[in-house]
């Protein structure tokens, strides 16, 4: 099972890099999109998620089926989220290596570890009391719903809010946790910035 988590994880992220480098440098899209997004974002590429890029397994596959319907539905792992790249600055940083099964399971840890310990993608505001997170965890909040069943639920936060900060408490610094379960904060989504990451 790893080993095909682990080919569909590097296709994801391959096929990402290939619609970046066929559009780049990247012109503006549609209105819509040059409204709502920079100048030099994925979301500038006219249907970049939706339109059949390589053939793999024998079809022709799409970003999002990649990330939907195999990844996401077939494998039900929140840290996959913190190794897709989207080529931007609000997403998770690309892995210098390629993923493989031997060591994919210690790498997804890492990944969300290092995601949840960017003062980028978590903040915490002690004078409002407040646990300011990823869009990610907005966007996504069922897949964090079966995770840190060792942490009982906190009576303030409806379901999914309690999946993510039972995630949270899995892979965040100590400081953080500490906070968390003494402060049962509220949550806030930080906004999400599209720009390229051309580094």
């Amino acid at each position: 099972m790893n080993e095909q988590k682990a080919y569909w994880i590097n296709a994801y992220n391959a096929l990402t890099l290939k619609a970046i480098l066929d559009h780049y440098p990247i012109k503006p899209g549609g209105f819509i999109a040059r409204a709502r997004f920079p100048k030099n974002s994925i979301r500038q590429i006219a249907d970049v998620w939706d339109t059949p890029m390589l053939r793999l397994a024998g079809k022709m596959r799409m970003l999002n089926e990649i990330e939907h319907e195999i990844l996401r539905k077939q494998y039900h792992d929140p840290r996959l989220h913190f190794v897709l790249v989207c080529a931007s600055i609000g997403c998770p940083l690309l892995e210098e290596n390629a993923f493989t099964a031997a060591d994919l399971e210690a790498r997804l840890d890492q990944a969300a570890r290092n995601f949840l310990n960017n003062p980028d993608k978590l903040r915490i505001d002690l004078a409002s009391n407040t646990l300011y997170l990823s869009s990610i965890f907005d966007w996504f909040g069922e897949d964090f719903q079966s995770t840190g069943a060792g942490d009982p639920p906190f009576k303030n936060y409806k379901s999914d809010e309690n999946g993510v900060i039972r995630f949270v408490l899995k892979y965040a610094s100590a400081e953080t946790k500490d906070f968390i379960r003494r402060q049962h904060p509220k949550i806030e989504y930080l906004d999400y910035d599209w720009s390229l990451n051309e580094q």
